[in-house]
């Protein structure tokens, strides 16, 4: 491939633990916009639908810490910090490395908070404007700290796992509760950290007892009702696949994706 400036997806970070949810499933909310078409396979891919893009083009896999990408025998090839890859020989990719895929423009930034809060300013403070600007991993557009950035934080994507619109049980009332702290987004973790308690009291009363085998055999054999939403926990104990994608526009996060959550549609490209 002869990669150009601009025609490259760049990586800054990477997460991949068991069971998690994958970002990528998030990234569908950037559907059909500029004729670029994300969405996951069933076997854990992500297709991008561009002429420049062959159907199997490309594949991530990680194993014993290291990333690792292969060209799949792609029909323009895959490049790794502008030296294209031979096909089906794996080539350890690292954060900051650039990936170049076809021509979508993505920074796709997966890091704790106060990594995605730096690379966020720098981005800013080195005008590189991509099209699409995620923070996928850490879901740090909703932390308090997001807005303080000011115009670096404009545009850029980021995820939450509901939001109170969805009506989810005890969810509208933790919302306000944060809002009358100032906060404006209700924080991922007040989320999360409710959920867990939410199960815990339901698990308690729904078993009638603190045993530890008792609990774990309801847990696994009944749905909670939460304010992450209706959760069941799979056999590996990871719950299903929740996730909701914002955009941070006009100084406030927005739903973008699921669609029947959406309150703004995406900007693309960022502003």
């Amino acid at each position: 491939m002869d990669a150009s400036p601009g025609e490259w997806v760049q990586v800054i970070g990477y997460e991949n633990l068991p069971g998690t949810p994958r970002p990528a499933d998030a990234l569908a909310a950037w559907l059909r916009v500029q004729g670029i078409d994300w969405a996951p396979f069933a076997d854990d891919d992500i297709r991008i639908d561009h002429p420049d893009v062959s159907r199997h083009h490309a594949r991530f896999a990680l194993e014993d810490d290291l990333l690792t990408i292969v060209d799949l025998g792609s029909t323009n090839g895959t490049a790794v910090n502008d030296a294209s890859l031979e096909p089906q020989a794996p080539v350890a990719v690292a954060p900051g490395d650039t990936i170049q895929i076809g021509s979508p423009d993505l920074l796709l930034e997966l890091g704790t908070p106060p990594d995605s809060l730096q690379v966020a300013r720098t981005v800013a403070q080195l005008g590189y404007r991509p099209a699409v600007f995620c923070t996928c991993g850490s879901q740090v557009t909703t932390l308090a700290a997001w807005p303080k950035l000011g115009s670096a934080a404009e545009g850029v994507l980021g995820t939450t796992v509901s939001w109170p619109s969805q009506g989810y049980d005890g969810l509208a009332g933790l919302a306000e509760d944060y809002q009358a702290r100032g906060h404006e987004t209700l924080p991922a973790y007040a989320i999360t950290g409710y959920a867990i308690l939410q199960v815990m009291e339901q698990a308690v009363t729904g078993a009638g007892s603190l045993d530890q085998d008792k609990l774990r055999q309801y847990i696994y054999s009944h749905e909670f009702r939460t304010a992450a939403g209706n959760l069941r926990y799979q056999d590996d104990g990871t719950p299903d696949f929740s996730e909701i994608l914002l955009q941070f526009a006009h100084g406030k996060n927005q739903v973008v994706w699921p669609e029947q959550a959406r309150t703004a549609a995406p900007l693309v490209p960022m502003p």
